[in-house]
């Protein structure tokens, strides 16, 4: 009885997670300007975009999410977009009367498939700088997107930056990745878990009546 426990045991903890990766894959290069960098670190199933400091840009292509299981599988995923836009501004004064200096920036995010938008935003900031003073803010949002593996989607990011009596430096940076699937309702670990632990039951039941 005791081998057959310890087989049982080994092999409920020998069974892996059972959690399938994914991948977001860029379909076509983007074009942008030569300040925007667009990576992808696809071990975390991470795009990210950030522009550096431009004053403005667009950024306009399409992208996917891979199942690694299949990749020709459609599958319901959620995919976290997350984005920020810091706007800094140094004020100056142009003649001798000191005054304070404005600067603002916009954000715009489309998403879609085919016809259909998934995603529409836009945002602002504004900020005031005194005289020989650098002043900023900032602004992060986060959305969940109920998107299907294997579709392509199309994305347009674009923003830009106005100042008034000031120099203004903004940088935009936008970070796509998979959080979450519905996938896998009945998780397979918990399974093995519940079972093993039936079969030992039964093991001790029939030594018990056999003593």
């Amino acid at each position: 009885m005791k081998r057959l426990i310890i087989s049982i045991v080994t092999l409920m903890l020998a069974m892996p997670g059972f959690a399938f990766a994914y991948t977001i894959q860029p379909i076509v290069d983007t074009a942008y300007q030569t300040q925007i960098s667009w990576s992808e670190q696809s071990t975390q199933s991470i795009l990210s975009m950030s522009t550096g400091a431009v004053d403005e840009f667009r950024v306009n292509g399409a992208f996917r999410v891979i199942s690694d299981r299949d990749p020709n599988a459609i599958e319901d995923v959620t995919v976290s977009l997350s984005s920020s836009m810091t706007l800094s501004a140094f004020g100056f004064a142009p003649g001798s009367v000191p005054a304070p200096q404005s600067a603002s920036a916009n954000y715009n995010i489309d998403i879609s498939y085919q016809d259909e938008a998934k995603l529409t935003d836009s945002y602002s900031l504004d900020t005031i700088a005194l005289p020989g003073i650098i002043n900023s803010s900032k602004i992060i949002n986060v959305f969940n997107l109920n998107l299907l593996t294997n579709t392509i989607y199309s994305f347009l990011f674009s923003g830009d930056v106005s100042q008034l009596n000031s120099i203004a430096i903004n940088n935009w940076e936008t970070t796509l990745h998979v959080t979450s699937s519905e996938m896998s309702p009945t998780p397979v670990p918990g399974a093995f878990l519940l079972l093993g632990s039936g079969l030992i039951g039964l093991v001790g039941i029939r030594r018990r009546m056999q003593g």
